[in-house]
């Protein structure tokens, strides 16, 4: 059996499938490639120009048989073929005269084979997508638990009033905020008055502190309403009292801005009869 040009350009269509395996990333763009290749190999080995299926519309043109071409004129030489029993490894040789054939044959399966399998061990697009988001999220999820503590201790704003001794008009039950706990029910309140005529909270600064805004959290399980209307006053001496801020609407969280003031007492009072119990009061400057 001769050689013809056309068998050639097959072949060559064969090494540039084969170095396509290589480069493409997905196991669905090899299956493709590895069609074509079964079937240009395949016309090639009877020595008929090739013609390619319907989802192969790049393939050569076929022309006239033309002399036959030797190895020195372009063809890959010998290489060892595929692993033993693959369906890609080359068949025994029909001749002498087909050698060069045969060899480039061998080579272009051999290369395919490997390609394929890399391909294999490779993942897919979609999952390296998947496993770059699933990084991602890991990533994201460490620095909020264990960074965004420090975070938010750095850009919290200062409390004048941590540590400084408090006391209010009157106690119901002894709270355990800590513990989440206050008469029996859980919560985080730390305090809770009995009914009042005005309750309040009072903070003892210790000395006359200069402070623009405050904070207070209401108990956030039951009664925000006992809460309201809800005055923030300062004192020097406990007995002359001046109103900076007050809050009528219920709330969860009140954070009152004022002129700066300067006072040794902070204090909230309910304008009204109720009860007062709160999570935190805080002092910034």
């Amino acid at each position: 059996m001769s050689q013809t040009p056309s068998d050639f350009r097959a072949l060559r269509r064969v090494f540039e499938m084969a170095e396509g395996l290589a480069a493409d990333t997905s196991r669905e763009a090899h299956e493709a490639r590895l069609r074509q290749y079964r079937f240009v190999v395949e016309a090639a080995r009877r020595s008929s120009p090739p013609e390619a299926p319907a989802a192969d519309a790049s393939a050569a043109p076929v022309t006239s048989p033309a002399p036959a071409l030797t190895e020195g004129e372009g063809v890959a030489p010998a290489a060892a073929p595929g692993a033993a029993g693959d369906d890609l490894a080359p068949q025994p040789a029909a001749g002498a005269g087909d050698e060069p054939l045969e060899a480039a044959v061998a080579e272009a399966r051999r290369l395919a084979v490997e390609a394929l399998q890399v391909g294999e061990a490779q993942p897919s697009a979609t999952h390296r997508r998947v496993a770059r988001l699933a990084t991602g999220f890991a990533i994201v999820f460490a620095v909020l638990v264990f960074v965004g503590p420090l975070l938010l201790s750095v850009f919290e704003p200062v409390d004048l009033a941590k540590g400084k001794p408090w006391r209010a008009s009157s106690s119901m039950f002894t709270c355990h905020p800590e513990s989440i706990e206050c008469g029996g029910a859980r919560t985080t309140i730390l305090f809770h008055t009995q009914e009042d005529n005005e309750p309040w909270f009072l903070i003892d600064l210790g000395a006359p502190t200069t402070f623009r805004s405050a904070t207070v959290v209401n108990r956030r399980d039951d009664g925000r309403d006992r809460a309201v209307p809800l005055v923030l006053e300062v004192s020097d001496d406990e007995q002359t009292w001046r109103e900076v801020s007050r809050r009528v609407e219920v709330f969860k969280v009140w954070q009152p801005r004022f002129e700066p003031v300067t006072a040794r007492f902070v204090r909230v009072r309910v304008a009204r009869r109720s009860y007062l119990h709160l999570e935190a009061v805080r002092v910034h400057p």
